[in-house]
């Protein structure tokens, strides 16, 4: 069989190159590309080796500055310019050379010490293995000015310190108005404070009564129950003092107005006083006692008195009775001031004063009517 024939090609005059070819212009721009790319290539390979070699020679100097690690070849890319591909070679730099000093020895390096690990805690094979967890450490806690006060108040009202306790408490009082545990420290602050003053005032009032000064007793008791009312030792007390206050002053008015015993209704007095004054335990109460009995005991025993007259007068002697005329006479009169009168018929009366002294027997007294009416 005979094949059908082809035409053959047309064959295109047009020279290579030229702008009118529209296929020749996009082959000049590939070859623009690939040149750059391999001139970049290049320049990689020539900067990055030896930046490369810089840092390990900086690495291996040693203690004197010198590079004593091996000098190894370097490969440099070398473009050739006249081919469009990028041929390397390999050279090989020469060995730096180094002159060391003459008089001085380089110094040799010294080793460090080496350092004993610590040993790891070996995990218990019946409590299985051991995980350390390090914790954060906890944030510390503010302040907090009024904790702080009250929890020193507390302290010192442990210590019994109730003056500074109460300080503290006024202080956490500003800081956080009307806290009831405030006002609760307040209130035990002067509960022991009242406690430690009316246990004080009582010790005071105990030595004023041991030293009979009852007046004094009496106000401290008094004092004792200003701070609290319900005190009932202090209820007894003030009774208790103000009963020996009082029989203290009635023993020393009569012993210092002993004329007034001369009254029988005084007398009567002064004996009952006497009485209840010896029934007290302290001493200045009984050497009183004694001596307000002995007192009595004088002004109740009758002295020996003698009247004188010129047998013509009668004599009248008050709280006594008539004694009639006579010229001379003797009577037996307890202490005290007696109004002795004379009258006669014709003569005007007469009036004397007779003061007889407990113990001690008066001057002979003389009463006669002598001046004529």
């Amino acid at each position: 069989m005979t094949q059908p024939l082809t035409p053959p090609p047309e064959i295109n005059h047009t020279k290579p190159g030229r702008l009118n070819d529209g296929r020749a212009f996009p082959r000049i721009w590939v070859v623009l590309l690939f040149a750059m790319l391999g001139i970049a290539m290049a320049a990689v390979f020539v900067v990055l080796p030896g930046m490369v070699n810089t840092d390990t020679r900086a690495s291996t100097r040693g203690p004197t500055g010198i590079d004593t690690a091996e000098t190894e070849p370097v490969s440099v890319p070398v473009a050739d310019r006249t081919d469009d591909t990028a041929r390397t070679r390999t050279e090989t730099p020469p060995a730096p050379t180094v002159k060391q000093p003459e008089s001085r020895p380089a110094p040799k390096a010294i080793p460090p010490s080496p350092v004993k690990p610590e040993p790891e805690p070996k995990p218990s094979s019946k409590e299985g293995p051991v995980f350390v967890v390090e914790s954060e450490p906890e944030p510390e806690p503010r302040a907090d000015p009024f904790v702080d006060t009250l929890s020193v108040a507390m302290n010192l009202l442990e210590k019994k310190d109730y003056k500074a306790a109460g300080i503290e408490f006024k202080k956490a009082e500003r800081l956080k108005p009307g806290t009831p545990m405030v006002a609760e420290g307040l209130a035990a602050v002067d509960r022991a404070e009242n406690l430690a003053r009316i246990k004080g005032l009582r010790d005071v009032a105990a030595s004023q009564e041991k030293k009979e000064n009852w007046r004094g007793a009496e106000k401290t008791y008094g004092i004792i129950l200003t701070i609290d009312d319900t005190v009932a030792f202090a209820f007894e007390g003030r009774d208790r003092s103000r009963q020996w206050a009082e029989l203290h002053e009635a023993v020393d008015y009569h012993l210092a107005n002993p004329a007034r015993l001369a009254s029988p209704a005084v007398l009567t007095e002064a004996r009952a006083i006497q009485r209840r004054a010896e029934a007290g335990t302290g001493p200045k109460i009984r050497e009183k006692a004694e001596t307000l009995g002995t007192l009595l005991t004088s002004w109740n025993t009758p002295v020996p008195v003698v009247l004188n007259s010129d047998g013509l007068t009668e004599i009248l002697v008050y709280k006594v009775g008539r004694m009639g005329a006579f010229t001379s006479k003797s009577l037996d009169l307890k202490p005290g001031t007696y109004v002795v009168t004379g009258s006669r018929k014709g003569y005007r009366d007469v009036r004397e004063e007779l003061v007889v002294k407990p113990g001690r027997p008066p001057d002979a007294l003389t009463v006669v009517c002598k001046e004529k009416i």
